[in-house]
């Protein structure tokens, strides 16, 4: 991760609230978070705001199959996570 992509994942302020329905995000979603903070509500990685640096596939460990997923930071750490584990998302909106 390069200098600019560290300072803007130094952070953004408090979570949204949460939505009443949880739609499935698509593939072509995700593309729009790219270089964005967007609100990640996931299944098993917490909730939480997310500087999306890119999207793509990565190849599963336990199947070998190809599976969606999005990569960024938060101000403490490195995110990935698979589309499937994301139950909803909110992309900042200046």
């Amino acid at each position: 991760m390069n200098y600019n992509e560290r300072r803007q994942c130094e952070g953004i302020g408090p979570p949204p609230m949460a939505p009443a329905v949880y739609p499935t995000p698509k593939v072509q979603d995700m593309g729009k978070c790219v270089g964005k903070w967007t609100y990640f509500w996931t299944k098993n990685h917490g909730n939480r705001w997310v500087y999306v640096l890119q999207t793509g596939l990565t190849q599963s460990s336990q199947t070998q199959q190809m599976i969606p997923f999005v990569w960024g930071c938060t101000p403490d750490k490195v995110f990935a996570v698979a589309l499937d584990e994301i139950l909803n998302f909110l992309i900042f909106e200046r």
